[in-house]
């Protein structure tokens, strides 16, 4: 624990700061941790009440997934399904 009650956050993501910056830094953790100069995807924002969300992260825990794997995977199955019906409709339509 660094002072101030500051935690220390050592991963793999962080270098330890030049000897100078500490000095200037006193209250800020004694690490600089990277962060993606463009994310994979962006984040998105849904609503959802408290004791669902945290029923969900207990059933996705349970399962071993995080709870955004299990999102995109249904998201994904979700769209493959609709794009199945949407090829099936215009081949009904177009009478191939």
């Amino acid at each position: 624990m660094l002072k101030s009650g500051h935690r220390s956050h050592r991963g793999a993501c962080c270098l330890p700061l030049p000897e100078i910056m500490q000095a200037v830094t006193a209250n800020a953790p004694a690490t600089l941790c990277r962060v993606p100069s463009k994310p994979k995807s962006p984040n998105r924002v849904i609503r959802v009440d408290d004791d669902l969300w945290r029923e969900y992260g207990a059933a996705c825990e349970a399962d071993g997934v995080k709870r955004s794997d299990d999102l995109r995977t249904y998201m994904l199955r979700k769209v493959k399904a609709w794009k199945r019906r949407q090829t099936a409709e215009t081949e009904e339509y177009s009478g191939a």
